[in-house]
């Protein structure tokens, strides 16, 4: 596998995953703010 490249780190995936770990976690955010006080927020 070494030999092939599958283990080589792909920086771009890295950017692209941590890209997108951050827009969920703000759409978590945003929807919890959006809710506000509701029978969802125990």
């Amino acid at each position: 596998m070494r030999d092939t490249g599958l283990l080589r780190r792909s920086y771009h995936f890295y950017g692209w995953f941590g890209g997108a770990l951050v827009l969920a976690f703000a759409g978590v955010v945003t929807g919890f703010v959006l809710l506000g006080d509701s029978w969802f927020q125990c």
